[in-house]
């Protein structure tokens, strides 16, 4: 009971702080009035002249060369434009361009294919891999060496003792 006593309290302290606050700012006015005080002819030129949105308007009418342009509200030009993005434009068709006689060209053949080559055997130097060579089976029948250094192009003609054999 005491608790719903004191929420009573409470509103009407508000009601009575409330009421102060209205006769106060009542006689204010009143006073205000009494006295003559009238508002600022300055601030009345500014309260009727036109709003930043009728100058925009005016300006953009303007520019149109004296059309007045539909402004349409944000959320349609947004809308319009999505559906732009869902349902593109046909583009346009293009005419053919107009053909110009064709020239007899020399037919250009691709290079001749490299020979295949079958890799019999390497050799591995660890400690110096520019002696690297690689036992290359050429389709002559013969083997070569092949790798970096003066030892790249060296012959080596079938052998029976190759265990693949070099041809």
């Amino acid at each position: 009971m005491a608790a719903a006593e004191a929420g009573v309290m409470r509103m009407v302290k508000k009601a009575i702080a409330m009421g102060m606050l209205l006769t106060v700012t009542a006689g204010a006015m009143a006073v205000a009035r009494w006295l003559g005080l009238r508002p600022d002819p300055r601030m009345a030129q500014v309260l009727a002249a036109p709003s930043a949105l009728e100058q925009w308007a005016g300006r953009s009418e303007q520019e149109g060369g004296g059309k007045a342009k539909e402004l349409k509200p944000l959320l349609v030009a947004q809308a319009e434009a999505f559906a732009l993005c869902l349902n593109p434009p046909k583009p346009p068709q293009r005419t053919a361009p107009a053909s110009r006689p064709r020239t007899a060209r020399s037919e250009v053949k691709p290079a001749a294919a490299p020979p295949p080559l079958r890799l019999m055997g390497i050799s591995y130097h660890r400690s110096n891999p520019a002696e690297s060579r690689a036992l290359v089976g050429a389709p002559d029948g013969g083997c070569r060496w092949a790798g970096v250094g003066p030892l790249s192009s060296v012959f080596c003609p079938p052998s029976p003792f190759l265990h693949a054999g070099c041809g």
